[in-house]
């Protein structure tokens, strides 16, 4: 899965468990990447302005507010991730 790809996904899932939260490490588990990635992809998240919160502790992770999110399959929200990674992830030979 491309990082554009695991964005979205991350967005989705975030979304669907809404408001439980999601560790890292269980996100990690699911798009098979460590969990520093995850954390690298919700930040550039949140840079973009997704609505995705972190409570620290053992019963910590993370959560997205649903009501500020774009519905699922809407081109808008892709083109909003896309925006945030680098030129060279847009353009594959």
């Amino acid at each position: 899965m491309n990082r554009t790809d695991r964005l979205y996904a991350l967005v989705e899932e975030l979304r669907a468990c809404a408001p439980r939260r999601r560790s890292a490490r269980e996100l990690a588990l699911l798009y098979e990447v460590s969990a520093r990635t995850i954390e690298r992809d919700i930040g550039a998240l949140q840079q973009a302005g997704v609505p995705i919160y972190a409570d620290t502790g053992r019963s910590g992770g993370y959560t997205v507010d649903k009501s500020l999110t774009l519905l699922c399959g809407c081109a808008g929200q892709r083109g909003r991730l896309a925006s945030i990674l680098p030129v060279h992830e847009h353009h594959r030979p």
